[in-house]
């Protein structure tokens, strides 16, 4: 009985263990993912001038993406 007891401790042990390594790496990548993400994007954004801006979203060259949680009234 006890070592019953002591096996299901073990696995206990090692299921916290990896759900706290898995939300670790999780929060790892929407703190570094979304900010490499949007460094690129700034990068391609400063060349371009406001005609060739408009010409690029009427021809649909360019699609426009949004990241966030605020809402529009």
């Amino acid at each position: 009985m006890a070592k019953k007891n002591l096996v299901a401790k073990v696995f206990a042990y090692l299921a916290l263990f990896w759900i706290v390594i898995w939300m670790i790496w999780t929060w790892m990548l929407f703190i570094f993912w979304n900010n490499s993400d949007q460094s690129q994007v700034n990068k391609k954004i400063e060349n371009i001038t406001p005609e060739k801006l408009k010409e690029m979203i009427k021809s649909g060259e360019i699609k426009v993406k949004t990241q966030t949680w605020e809402t529009t009234k």
